[in-house]
């Protein structure tokens, strides 16, 4: 059962959509300007930075995103 969740909202101030990533490596997809997740959980990569894993509002895991470039709203 998940325990986090949190609903984000892409930061509609950005012009670019964002990557869904794998491993936070490989792009798997894109999260649109306004697009509603849920993040299940926070992780780091090996330089620091911040990410999260989400998924759709049903539950559905979809990938890592750079934890910067979403806000929770």
């Amino acid at each position: 059962m998940l325990t986090d969740r949190f609903t984000c909202r892409g930061d509609a101030s950005m012009v670019a959509p964002r990557n869904l990533r794998d491993t936070r490596e490989k792009a798997i997809g894109i999260i649109g300007n306004g697009c509603i997740v849920q993040v299940l959980r926070d992780g780091a990569d090996d330089g620091g930075r911040p990410w999260s894993f989400v998924a759709t509002l049903d539950g559905h895991p979809v990938g890592w995103v750079y934890r910067e470039l979403i806000s929770y709203g």
